[in-house]
């Protein structure tokens, strides 16, 4: 007999982001993590984590780029312990919930383009293709040294709008971006 794995879908907390180094995994992008913590504060952003006894062993980001333009999903990760659970699935169901809560009708998120698997993923999900994009980012280790990347992408769109009408109807009253923070305890037998 298996026992239950439990986790929580919430948002990110300050208490978060040593975390979300994974044990050094990827403390190279501490910077990184900071700045999408620093944009939920502004809120430009969100950060969303599944987490199992208070340790996320998921994460998610999103950025609000404006009105005119969908918020834009990234960052997508599962420890691989945790991979094939459902947790991934969990998240993303959690993050979508949230921005149509908070009036999005559409999202976005980018796939590597040579990630076929995860495009297949996404479009079994509800996502359609939309245009590639390529996308450098720079960043400096906690060594002081500045790395530069690029994110050669598939950006993959998804309407909310069928999520944002259960939303207003789960929580009438709520303004666009005005509620807080909440929480999804998720579990799965075995």
């Amino acid at each position: 007999m298996h026992r239950a794995l439990s986790y929580e879908c919430r948002i990110g907390i300050d208490g978060d982001i040593a975390k979300l180094e994974w044990n050094g995994e990827f403390s190279d992008h501490r910077e990184i993590i900071a700045q999408a913590f620093a944009t939920q504060a502004a809120g430009k952003g969100i950060v969303v984590v599944a987490a199992k006894e208070g340790f996320p062993v998921a994460q998610l980001w999103a950025r609000f780029a404006d009105q005119a333009r969908p918020p834009r999903l990234w960052a997508f990760r599962v420890m691989p312990s945790y991979q094939g659970l459902g947790i991934g699935a969990a998240l993303l169901k959690f993050a979508e919930d949230e921005l149509a809560r908070r009036g999005y009708t559409g999202c976005e998120i980018g796939v590597d383009r040579d990630n076929i698997r995860a495009r297949l993923m996404y479009q079994n999900w509800g996502y359609r293709m939309s245009y590639a994009e390529i996308e450098d980012y720079t960043y400096v280790t906690p060594s002081g040294q500045t790395r530069t990347g690029r994110a050669d992408q598939w950006i993959m769109f998804k309407q909310l709008s069928e999520m944002l009408n259960q939303a207003r109807a789960d929580a009438p009253g709520r303004l666009h971006g005005m509620a807080g923070p909440r929480a999804h305890k998720a579990g799965r037998g075995g």
